[in-house]
């Protein structure tokens, strides 16, 4: 337990890396977003994976565009789901 939330914890670790790179964590951990300390836009892609028995975080189906879909292979249905 920390006395005060909004101080930094002692073994938090930042992901970093250049434009275009990939971080993967696990969202079932003690984690948070920080302050871009850069003079840059920086934009993020955020996705959840789970299993298929799951419901997907956002029904991708429903915002699916026609033109999207008939370019996916069966393999790539399969794996977003769609």
């Amino acid at each position: 337990m920390m006395d005060d939330l909004k101080a930094p914890h002692p073994d938090e670790v930042y992901i970093t890396g250049s434009a275009g790179s990939v971080g993967f964590f696990n969202g079932q951990i003690w984690h948070e977003s920080t302050k871009n300390r850069s003079q840059r836009t920086q934009r993020v892609y955020h996705c959840a994976l789970t299993t298929h028995e799951n419901a997907q975080q956002t029904d991708q189906r429903k915002f699916l565009l026609p033109e999207t879909e008939a370019r996916l292979t069966p393999a790539t249905r399969y794996i977003l789901d769609v």
